[in-house]
């Protein structure tokens, strides 16, 4: 149980990085639009897909988690 809390506590944070990270990104990648073909601009778009999808997976076993606490 204590262990399971503690999983919890650092999901919550991987996910919070996770999606403060990916909302700097997408701001990021709106400023690099007007250069759709750009290296930078794929590139971005690829680490906001990858950092979007940590943080989904993230909540996916925080629910998980919180599903077999009670």
């Amino acid at each position: 149980m204590v262990d399971d809390a503690r999983r919890i506590q650092d999901l919550i944070q991987v996910v919070k990085r996770a999606r403060s990270e990916a909302q700097k990104v997408w701001l990021r990648l709106l400023a690099t639009s007007l250069i759709p073909l750009s290296n930078a601009h794929i590139d971005l778009k690829a680490r906001h897909a990858a950092l979007m999808k940590i943080a989904e997976n993230g909540e996916a076993e925080l629910e998980r988690l919180r599903g077999t606490q009670f």
